[in-house]
């Protein structure tokens, strides 16, 4: 069985390469017939992550203060780092979406 510390870790790891690989699509974006279908797929794998970081901030809600603490530090890092995937999907499904109505 792997460790909070662990299972942050490799959340950390499919963050960064979600976001990879949205900075990868956005450059093709424009060009590409499966945007939306992309777009839908990261949605759902963010949706995922939320719901694993959910149930690691329940699982440490009865830890020692310290490792909560850790934890918690831990939790807020990836968590920015999903929002900013979500944020620069949205930003790139509205210039796509502002291309399609022109």
């Amino acid at each position: 069985m792997s460790t909070i510390e662990d299972q942050l870790a490799e959340a950390g790891r499919g963050i960064d390469r979600l976001r990879a690989a949205v900075e990868a699509r956005s450059a093709t974006a424009g060009r590409d017939d499966d945007w939306a279908s992309f777009a839908e797929s990261v949605e759902s794998e963010l949706r995922g992550f939320d719901t694993h970081l959910e149930r690691l901030q329940a699982n440490v809600a009865a830890a020692a203060w310290e490792a909560r603490a850790r934890t918690e530090a831990a939790i807020a890092e990836v968590r920015s780092r999903r929002i900013a995937v979500g944020e620069r999907l949205a930003q790139r499904r509205g210039l796509l979406h502002g291309k399609e109505q022109r």
